[in-house]
């Protein structure tokens, strides 16, 4: 068990030395400070109710960190429905690719797509990511 302890101490160290600790989302940056530290900054332990309330779902789901989180994930879905988008207008812009754009019904994948990101836009997508792990934003 000591073995244990100590390993998890010095990964969670290394969190602090590289400097990646800044990365972590709060409930994240408890467990790290106090597997470093054996308490939080602020000098919580593991049982104390401030942090065990980082980690209840209304808590997470009310953070500033989380809602980053989804915002990031709907950015990056619509970046890469916009990206494909382009990229069908180009291929298709292209009278070399005119049979294979017809047999594989590209134009009609194209309009799918356009769709798909005009839904990814929105404010009823981004409602729907609640409860999802979203994406990290960097």
């Amino acid at each position: 068990m000591a073995n244990i302890v100590a390993t998890h101490q010095r990964v969670a160290e290394s969190y602090f030395t590289d400097g990646t600790i800044s990365l972590a989302c709060p409930p994240l940056k408890a467990v790290l400070e106090i597997m470093a530290h054996g308490k939080t900054a602020a000098g919580h332990g593991l049982e104390s109710p401030q942090v065990r309330s980082l980690f209840s779902r209304e808590s997470v789901l009310a953070s500033d960190w989380y809602a980053a989180r989804l915002d990031a994930k709907q950015a990056s879905d619509e970046k890469r429905l916009t990206q494909a988008v382009a990229s069908l207008y180009e291929f298709l812009d292209r009278s070399e690719n005119a049979e294979v754009a017809s047999r594989l019904g590209l134009v009609a994948r194209r309009a799918q797509i356009q769709g798909e990101r005009v839904l990814v836009g929105s404010a009823a997508y981004r409602a729907g990511l609640v409860g999802t792990i979203g994406r990290q934003p960097l």
